[in-house]
């Protein structure tokens, strides 16, 4: 049974979600995603059930709520799992969203806690060449049998094939040189989205991929001791974007080389200022 549940200013200017929105035209993200919210127990824990949920959320718009389900996986903000052959989804900023409180809040969890979660599919993958796609039914038999039938090959396809956005691109251009430094592949969520947007939002979406990856090349000890996150990235894109045009990078060694070379240059400029003075005087 759906709960009532409130809708926060921010949500609305959730940049990320509506990346996700723009790039699917049709496909109701965001309105699913708050949807899910009123099928959701205290933990932020559902039953992943597309038809079901579709009969509970948005019922009287032509979509394909499993389809929707998966992007919202796919960029974290939900993730999916398995208890005893059962499917259930867990959505982990629940609690930025929602403050349960009253007999809600007194009683225990409705829906088993994950142990782990499934991996979600990456894009170009194929549901059907899986054969983990009865993971994603709800029943067997002959509806499980028509999710290959129809235009159901066709909705594949769109997924394995979204628009690219400016985000999507400059998180590509990060995520191939961050691999390329660390060998493992940066761990991607609903606010480093929301990060990554930022960095385009402020530097432009034609020179966010290039900075993004020349800052993962990087070797200022603040940002190794980051581990060249987003965050840091974002902290001081306007800057690397100058260091990225000019074709110079500046460390902390190099800032202190060039700031003993100022001062010394301070000094002399004050012996020879005062030297002509004198000159002058006699």
């Amino acid at each position: 049974m759906a709960r009532i549940r409130t809708v926060k200013p921010d949500f609305f200017r959730h940049e990320g979600l509506q990346d996700l929105e723009r790039d699917n035209p049709g496909q109701h993200v965001m309105l699913t995603f708050a949807g899910l919210w009123t099928l959701c127990d205290k933990a932020g824990r559902f039953e992943w059930k597309p038809r079901t949920i579709k009969l509970d959320v948005l019922p009287f718009l032509d979509f394909d709520m499993e389809t929707t389900l998966t992007l919202l996986e796919r960029f974290s903000y939900v993730r999916r799992y398995e208890v005893d052959g059962k499917l259930y989804g867990v959505i982990p900023s629940f609690e930025e969203h929602q403050r349960i409180n009253g007999k809600e809040a007194q009683e225990p969890a409705k829906y088993p806690e994950p142990v782990e979660f499934i991996e979600p599919q990456t894009e170009g993958s194929n549901v059907e060449a899986t054969g983990k796609q009865s993971r994603s039914q709800e029943g067997k038999g002959r509806e499980g049998k028509e999710e290959g039938k129809g235009n159901g090959g066709s909705r594949v396809a769109a997924l394995a094939a979204p628009v690219a956005s400016p985000n999507s691109e400059t998180w590509d251009a990060y995520c191939q040189a961050y691999a390329q430094r660390y060998r493992v592949e940066p761990k991607r969520n609903a606010t480093v989205n929301a990060q990554v947007a930022q960095v385009v939002k402020r530097l432009g979406a034609e020179e966010a991929p290039h900075v993004a990856a020349w800052y993962v090349l990087h070797n200022n000890a603040y940002y190794v001791s980051r581990g060249h996150s987003v965050a840091a990235l974002l902290s001081d894109c306007e800057k690397l974007r100058t260091e990225w045009a000019t074709g110079n990078r500046i460390t902390a060694t190099k800032a202190r080389q060039l700031d003993k070379t100022q001062a010394n240059g301070d000094v002399w400029g004050k012996l020879i200022a005062e030297a002509e003075e004198a000159e002058r005087a006699n």
